[in-house]
């Protein structure tokens, strides 16, 4: 029976999911996973937390990118920066575009 990869080459994989890329293309690492799955009636809510770090010297303007299977959807959002937590809101895809900033 073949032994299950090590959790670090599957972080190191670009195709393991989601992705902390910084404006200048600097990626931060992946350092750790939690994810909770509740599935009832042919539905799953799926909540996953991932830890990242930053290892350069500076801070960094980023954006999160994360695939969705088709038909995935995301309920709701939230980051921890430090001390400080942000929670996001969702909305239709429509209202998000129209109130983008420039």
């Amino acid at each position: 029976m073949a032994r299950p990869k090590p959790m670090i080459d599957v972080f190191q994989d670009e195709s393991a999911g989601g992705r902390l890329l910084a404006s200048d293309g600097r990626v931060l690492p992946l350092t750790a996973v939690r994810l909770t799955v509740d599935a009832k009636g042919g539905l799953a809510r799926v909540v996953l937390v991932q830890t990242f770090r930053n290892v350069h010297p500076d801070p960094l303007r980023v954006t999160y990118q994360f695939p969705l299977p088709h038909g995935g959807a995301v309920s709701g959002f939230a980051f921890r920066l430090g001390g400080r937590h942000i929670v996001g809101e969702v909305d239709l895809v429509r209202n998000a575009r129209s109130s983008r900033r420039p």
